[in-house]
């Protein structure tokens, strides 16, 4: 088991890429199996799409751009919203967003970049 350091994820997991780079050196393996995360409440597709998110944050690191993982609930905090129904509201008011088919790929990151923005 390898004890990830603390910090900023992308860095962390940029010390996991090191980590494994210089084991396959070291061990020269001519395969390797990797164990995803188990448990009754996670799915394949959640242990995909996580996959997913790390080689991201990571890819992200290394080009020097900061990143920050938002969830729902912080979108919803940021617009002044304490449910679901407050926020499509809320997200209704700005031009930019409401202007965005709900349907659209490219909504939810716009509704993130703007929940960014200052007040």
């Amino acid at each position: 088991m390898v004890q990830i350091p603390p910090g900023e994820r992308g860095a962390s997991l940029a010390w996991v890429r090191e980590q494994v780079n210089n084991l396959v050196a070291q061990e020269q393996p001519q395969v390797v199996v990797v164990c995803p995360a188990e448990g009754s409440t996670v799915s394949n597709a959640l242990t995909e799409r996580a996959q997913v998110d790390g080689v991201v944050l990571e890819a992200l690191h290394v080009l020097g751009i900061p990143t920050k993982a938002k969830k729902s609930a912080t979108i919803r905090y940021n617009f002044g919203a304490s449910s679901t129904a407050q926020l499509a509201t809320a997200l209704g008011q700005v031009p930019l967003i409401a202007a965005i088919p709900p349907s659209a790929k490219r909504r939810d990151p716009t509704i993130a970049a703007v929940s960014e923005l200052p007040a």
